[in-house]
Order: structure tokens, then sequence, then C-alpha cells
């Protein structure tokens, strides 16, 4: 089968669809650089600093020596832009030229600010970027945030925020905060290869059981693997009820079609602590299932 041309990120409150491939660079909270063949391909920051970011880049640009020209929006960019107004850029310094868009949604206020980097000319290049904009969504209705990037996907509630993010090979790390609880979920490859001679058990009290977690079999999200709850003793049991003492729950299992192993750790108020972790890993998983002994690609 011949796999799709596009493929779709979400990260901090966007998503859109972006060709296959363009692989992430750069990531922050509020901020993807995505290359293609080694060199940019495209960028988007946004958030609520209205027209301070195409500002920020036009002072950049200008110090490099470059020229920065503002202009309406295209009629296909504003088509595939609807509920969003500002202006069009494009910029050329030190030997790079781009083209983009600073727009403000009129229902929600982001500010989204998108720029193609010079990938050759033609109807072809100019397809691909109308297709990029319109399928770019800056806000929901439901009340939660969408994370996929990579081969990883998850559902959150809004309030969890990003609090740091890690992709290294064969090992990916996001942390999330809210309120008095903390998130964080992994996703370890290659499976095989990590798990030889041992199980999912033993990896996980390796890498994810640290104090005085115990691990137990479990069944998470149909898939074999192990649960383990904090069991605060003592002082610490009363400093729990009251809310002074944190403690947390971790699961991890396996995906064998993917050769991954995926894990989450909620450290939070004691009070629905279970419950609300086996929510979150209900809408965690990856998304491309890969066969390989090893992961050559983060």
């Amino acid at each position: 089968m011949t796999p799709p041309a596009h493929t779709d990120i979400a990260w901090g409150g966007i998503a859109m669809s972006v060709p296959r491939d363009w692989e992430p660079r750069r990531v922050a909270a509020d901020h993807l650089l995505l290359e293609a063949g080694g060199a940019p391909a495209m960028e988007i920051k946004w958030g609520s600093g209205g027209g301070r970011p195409l500002r920020r880049l036009a002072r950049r640009v200008r110090r490099e020596g470059g020229v920065f020209r503002e202009r309406p929006l295209p009629a296909d960019w504003r088509q595939a832009l609807p509920g969003r107004e500002g202006p069009a850029f494009e910029w050329e310094a030190a030997g790079t030229h781009a083209v983009g868009a600073c727009v403000r949604c009129c229902e929600c206020g982001t500010v989204s600010l998108v720029q193609f980097f010079d990938r050759g000319a033609g109807e072809e290049l100019v397809r691909r970027q109308v297709r990029v904009l319109a399928s770019l969504v800056d806000h929901r209705h439901d009340g939660r945030t969408r994370w996929r990037l990579f081969d990883i996907s998850a559902e959150l509630p809004e309030e969890y925020r990003l609090a740091a993010s890690r992709f290294q090979p064969g090992r990916f790390e996001l942390r999330f905060r809210k309120a008095r609880s903390t998130l964080a979920l992994w996703r370890f490859a290659p499976a095989a290869a990590l798990l030889q001679g041992t199980t999912i058990g033993d990896f996980a009290r390796r890498v994810l059981g640290a104090g005085n977690l115990k691990f137990e079999p479990a069944t998470v999200n149909g898939r074999a693997g192990v649960t383990a709850m904090e069991d605060p003793a003592g002082l610490a049991r009363l400093a729990a009820r009251i809310g002074f003492f944190r403690p947390r729950a971790v699961r991890a299992w396996l995906v064998s079609a993917g050769n991954r192993i995926l894990a989450a750790e909620l450290r939070g108020p004691a009070r629905g602590l279970d419950s609300e972790l086996d929510a979150i890993c209900r809408d965690y998983g990856v998304d491309e299932p890969i066969n390989t002994d090893a992961d050559s690609r983060p």
C-alpha cells in the first residue's frame, strides 16, 4: 500500500497536515521547524503575541542585510485561511528565501506565523503551500488538546500544559503540568532489543521504578503491560490524604506491532489518581506500526 502523501501533526493547540517527507527538526511549546532533505521546509510559531512575531522576523532579516516585504494575502491563501486576518510576507537574506503569512484567528485570537522556505517553484509548490494552510487548526471546542509528532499521539485535557519535551533516538519524553499534578509520557524503541532476555516488568522497574513502586502485570489498552501505584506509608499516607504528599501511578505496555514500549506516569492528589491515568493511557498510542530491530530515527 502506498503511504499517504501527507501526515497530521498536532502540537500545543495547533494541528495541520504536512507533506510526509517534512520531519520535525526543532520543537518547542509554541514553535515547530520542519525540514526535508536536510534543509528547512516550513516553520510555524503561534500564540497570543499580536504582530510581534512578524516584527521580530522583519528586524532579523534586515539586520542580516536582507529584504523583507509585506503584502496582502494572495486570493488562494485567503480562501485557505477562512476566519483569519493578517498579511502575507516574503523575505530574502543570506541566500535564503521564504514566503509566509502572519494571521490572527477572529474566533480564538491565536496568531500563527507560517513560513515556507524556498524549495523550487511551480504550481506543485503552490498547491502544497495552499493545502498546508487550509489544514491549519488553531483551536478546539471540546476542552482537549492533541499532541501528535513522529509516531506518537496523545489526547489530553487542555489543562495539561507542556513543560518539557525530549526526542532522542530510541526515547521520546513529554512532560506536562496542571495545577498540582504532573504527567510524563514516554515512548521507547526498539522494544525487541530493549526487552531481549527480560520482561516489560523488568524494564519498567529498571527505567521507571525509582522509589517504592511495585510493578504488577496488567492489561493496558488491551495490551500486555505492568502497572504500579505508590503506596505511601505512615506519615506520608496522612500527608497524601490532606494534599501535602503527591503519590504517583505508572503504566507501561508493549505495542508489539510497532516494536514500541509506551509508558505514562501521573503524580498528583491521591483521590482519583489511578482512574485519571487510565483515561490518559486510553488516549495515548503509536500511530505508525514500524517493525524494525533498529531504530535509526528519533
